[in-house]
């Protein structure tokens, strides 16, 4: 995965919850802070929470943050 900061991510949070649209803002050993475009402040998520767009859970869950 290539991540860098300004990368796009896409939060899908489940059915019900609307998808979030985010940007990475910062990068550390063990994950990113993302600013999404509906908060003022920054949530932390750990590197292996990131997927590859399509990327989809051993049950088939499309839940999860990915890259845009």
């Amino acid at each position: 995965m290539d991540i860098e900061i300004g990368t796009k991510v896409t939060g899908n949070w489940g059915a019900m919850f609307p998808t979030s649209e985010g940007e990475i803002v910062k990068i550390e050993k063990q994950g990113v802070e993302i600013l999404w475009d509906d908060e003022t402040e920054v949530d932390f998520c750990s590197m292996s929470s990131l997927h590859e767009k399509g990327w989809r859970s051993e049950n088939g869950s499309p839940i999860g943050i990915f890259l845009k």
